[in-house]
């Protein structure tokens, strides 16, 4: 059932990315177009992983990695990022709740399966916050790189970067809590157990402890 789900949330926004990547080629917004096409490839990867037993996601989170990409390239298509000045703000906000999200499931598999790790549920909002944070400063080293680089045009003034790190630090606690909450009252062996990770974990403790 998971897997259907995770099928049909990735192909309903396949098509919506395949209309946005034929409109950027026909306007010939090259950089538009690219950042869609990749978006597609990277929209395949939880279904590719539920496919060969790797982790089966629940369709909330794999539906929270598209609508984060899907904002960004409304913006770029609208141009939004330029006429709103909330519009980036929104985006950093759901992107950052999908990131949290994930590493919120990362958590709930090492406490599941870590005989000797105990993390109190007040920690995990600790834990996530900073991992969010972590990945803002990649993506933002990312922008600067490419920037530099390849001529890219990303980066905006430092007040938007600051923007971007206080938003995603606003979606790192909302996400945070929200775990600590469901880690607190769920029945987290289920919710493992509906991942279908066991290969995974296996695999791992292979190599960690051959």
């Amino acid at each position: 059932m998971m897997k259907r789900s995770i099928l049909l949330v990735t192909v309903g926004w396949e098509l919506v990315f395949f209309g946005m990547f034929i409109y950027s080629l026909g306007q010939g917004d090259h950089y538009t177009y690219w950042t869609e096409l990749i978006s597609l490839m990277l929209l395949w990867i939880p279904p590719l992983c539920a496919h060969f037993k790797i982790m089966e996601l629940p369709w909330p989170i794999v539906f929270a990695i598209g609508l984060s990409f899907f904002l960004n390239e409304l913006g770029l298509v609208t141009l939004w990022y330029h006429t709103s000045f909330w519009w980036d703000k929104l985006t950093h906000l759901v992107s950052g709740i999908a990131v949290a999200s994930l590493v919120a499931t990362v958590i709930i598999i090492v406490l599941q399966n870590a005989a000797r790790l105990r993390i109190p549920a007040r920690w995990v909002p600790f834990f996530i916050l900073i991992a969010v944070m972590a990945m803002e400063a990649f993506w933002e080293i990312f922008e600067f790189t490419l920037d530099h680089t390849v001529g890219g045009n990303m980066q905006y003034p430092p007040p938007d970067t600051v923007n971007d790190i206080i938003y995603n630090f606003v979606s790192g606690i909302i996400a945070g809590l929200g775990a600590a909450y469901y880690i607190s009252n769920a029945s987290l062996g289920t919710f493992v157990a509906n991942l279908k990770v066991d290969r995974s974990v296996a695999r791992i403790r292979k190599f960690l402890y051959k």
